[in-house]
């Protein structure tokens, strides 16, 4: 919580904030100041390191914790005896039990990572933002744990601002595409500007839906061989979530058979 108008290094984030970035933002008094504030805060977060506004937004959220399945051993053993998925050999299947181990392992290594270094990132831009409070709007989200539920709470209260042309969030789902990022943080973006699409009374079938994912994974080299073998019964309810859920699957199995 700042006490005064000038933005300056609180203890708990100085050590995240370069040296180079001289900035100042206006301490959010309220309604009366909220989009001055918004805007230099936008700014401020984005210039020290734009995932704090990812977090903000809910553009980037916390990872879903990759599924540690069989399947993953199978398929790659598979392919280097040249047999099929049901047909592995005594030796295969020793090999087999050693990979699928050393894959759980990975896994789990990794999902604790993801996890440390969201949980990280989110105290980090929490922090930013109970200094750019005054004392007011600091009390009503002093109770209020996670930094984006924080910031909705706050843009909730003091934010006049009409909503933004359905246009302009059409655009944003349309512009969407699979890159440095995870497939399942792109899934959970992908589905959240559906969602935003879909708030402002956007009626999408799930055929437009199916082709506007397929358009927006078609560019990443790796997603070439899932949408050639990709197959959807766009009449079944289930159709898209098992879309996503077999992407995320394949990506995650493609990441870990061979890194980028």
């Amino acid at each position: 919580m700042a006490d005064t108008e000038d933005f300056t290094p609180d203890p708990a984030i100085e050590n995240v904030m370069p040296d180079s970035i001289g900035v100042t933002i206006p301490v959010l008094q309220g309604a009366s100041n909220w989009n001055t504030w918004q805007q230099k805060f936008q700014y401020v977060t984005r210039t020290i390191n734009p995932i704090y506004w990812d977090i903000f937004t809910g553009n980037y959220t916390a990872p879903v914790a990759v599924e540690h399945t069989p399947q993953i051993a199978i398929d790659a053993i598979a392919v280097k005896y040249h047999l099929s998925p049901n047909e592995l050999t005594k030796q295969a299947f020793g090999e087999y039990q050693e990979l699928n181990a050393a894959i759980g392992k990975q896994i789990r290594s990794q999902n604790h990572i993801s996890l440390a270094s969201w949980n990280s990132l989110e105290v980090e831009a929490r922090a930013y933002l109970d200094f750019a409070l005054a004392k007011q709007p600091f009390l009503q989200i002093e109770r209020t744990f996670h930094a984006r539920e924080a910031y909705l709470k706050l843009e909730a209260l003091y934010c006049k601002a009409p909503p933004k042309p359905i246009t302009g969030v059409w655009m944003e789902w349309l512009e969407l595409r699979y890159q440095r990022t995870s497939a399942a943080a792109f899934v959970a973006r992908f589905k959240s500007a559906l969602y935003n699409l879909r708030s402002q009374g956007m009626r999408l079938s799930t055929d437009v839906e199916l082709t506007q994912f397929k358009l927006a994974i078609a560019q990443r080299l790796g997603c070439k061989c899932f949408l050639a073998n990709l197959h959807c019964d766009t009449a079944d309810k289930d159709c898209m979530e098992y879309v996503y859920s077999n992407f995320i699957r394949d990506q995650t199995h493609s990441d870990l058979c061979y890194p980028r």
